[in-house]
């Protein structure tokens, strides 16, 4: 079957950061994709070839998001598009209630909630349940999202769940060979410098290490707005460098640390399996399902987290136990290709 599938995201970056392989791949075997998104900061659309701005997206919700339903018309119109697959929250929502007239799968990399839902999660999980009327499919990245959406979708909609997210490109995170142990745990904590990514705990998990006995050090990439902050309150031995690319950094680190409080499912946790190196986290959706993994503790038991770390370095600091191939884009690839065709081969679908 040969499809004209429209990619849609909130802003460019996403487009560029998870799709690239996907569309190169649909296109070599000759379907048509059409990407678009909200504007950069500058106006300027996705990298990928093709892509468009739809002005009225933006990444979190506005009151100028209605002005997007005409020009998403216009789009599933002018590219003649038989389905459209979507992804990020803001995006979904507008094309959703657009009424663009072809099949609609929603790509979710995590619902807006966590394991202990607070009050104002109970809101965005409301206008889910209502999109879901416009939804012919699914696909989510952690269990617990996929029993939320399989226990509410209609019966004709699929929900796929993808237990590597997008996938890897497996030789740019090639295994690396564990650093040598005698010279102390060095561990590297990867992502957004923000609240709900919680940096400032993952000091406190190398504090309550060396209140343990373990020599650590630690890496710490990312920017954003509490980067100064976790600058300023970093220890010696804690190198807080800013973005970098990653697979070196893992490469070089004995295990992976993850401090986030909400995720669908992290994304670095999955390099990190990729190079051959455990993760650390807290016991939360997203975190429990990553290969490789270690969950333990209520976010913010940083003191949880610290002894789960130092047992494993004890124990000799052993290697994940994940099948690569499991981690290839082009597993998620196909999978997610079989999707579409079913859900263009349902009636109920459109």
């Amino acid at each position: 079957m040969t499809m004209r599938i429209g990619l849609l995201t909130s802003i460019p970056v996403t487009l560029d950061a998870f799709f690239p392989a996907w569309v190169d791949r649909w296109r070599a075997d000759g379907h048509h994709v059409a990407p678009a998104s909200g504007p950069a900061e500058d106006g300027s659309p996705a990298r990928i070839d093709g892509s468009v701005v739809i002005r009225g997206i933006t990444r979190d919700p506005s009151p100028v998001n209605g002005a997007a339903h005409r020009q998403l018309r216009a789009w599933v119109r002018d590219q003649r598009l038989d389905v459209v697959l979507t992804n990020t929250a803001t995006a979904s929502a507008i094309v959703r209630t657009a009424r663009v007239g072809v099949p609609i799968v929603y790509f979710c990399h995590g619902l807006h909630m966590t394991d202990h839902p607070r009050r104002r999660d109970a809101a965005f999980l409301a206008v889910e349940q209502v999109l879901l009327r416009a939804t012919a499919g699914v696909i989510v990245l952690s269990s617990t999202d996929q029993e939320w959406f399989a226990s509410r979708v209609r019966p004709s909609s699929p929900v796929l769940r993808l237990p590597a997210g997008v996938g890897l490109d497996l030789v740019r995170f090639a295994p690396a060979p564990m650093p040598p142990t005698d010279g102390g745990l060095r561990m590297v904590w990867i992502g957004e410098m923000v609240r709900n990514k919680r940096p400032l705990d993952a000091l406190a998990v190398v504090a309550n290490l060396r209140g343990l006995g373990v020599e650590v050090t630690m890496s710490m990439l990312g920017d954003g707005p509490l980067l100064e902050q976790v600058r300023s309150a970093a220890p010696q031995g804690v190198d807080v460098v800013g973005r970098q690319e990653p697979a070196s950094a893992i490469a070089s680190a004995h295990a992976l640390l993850h401090t986030s409080e909400r995720e669908g499912l992290p994304r670095v946790q999955l390099e990190a399996a990729a190079v051959g190196r455990p993760s650390f986290g807290y016991d939360i959706r997203g975190v429990r399902d990553a290969p490789g993994a270690t969950a333990v503790g209520r976010a913010g038991d940083a003191d949880g987290l610290a002894r789960a770390v130092r047992s494993w370095w004890l124990a000799g600091a052993p290697g994940p136990d994940v099948d690569r191939s499991t981690l290839d884009w082009r597993t998620a690839h196909t999978r997610v290709t079989g999707l579409l065709e079913v859900v263009l081969e349902t009636p109920a679908a459109g």
